[in-house]
C-alpha cells in the first residue's frame, strides 16, 4: 500500500505572500488578458490547496 512520508505545507502567510508575488509579476509582466487570465488561474490553484488544507485538518 502507499506510504504517507509526512510532508509539511506551507504556512498560510507563506501561501498568501507566494500568491502575491505570483500576481505582481503577472501585473508587471503582462498585459490585462494575461492578469485577468492569470487572476483566474491562480485563484483557482490557491484556492483549491486551501481547500485541501482544510480538509485534511479536519481528518486528523
Amino acid at each position: 500500500m502507499a506510504k504517507h512520508s509526512g510532508s509539511k505545507s506551507l504556512p498560510s502567510w507563506l501561501t498568501l505572500v507566494i500568491f502575491l508575488l505570483c500576481m505582481t509579476i503577472l501585473w508587471v509582466f503582462g498585459d490585462l488578458f494575461v492578469f485577468i487570465l492569470g487572476l483566474i488561474f491562480l485563484g483557482f490553484t490557491f484556492a483549491n490547496n486551501y481547500d485541501r488544507k482544510q480538509a485534511d485538518e479536519g481528518h486528523h
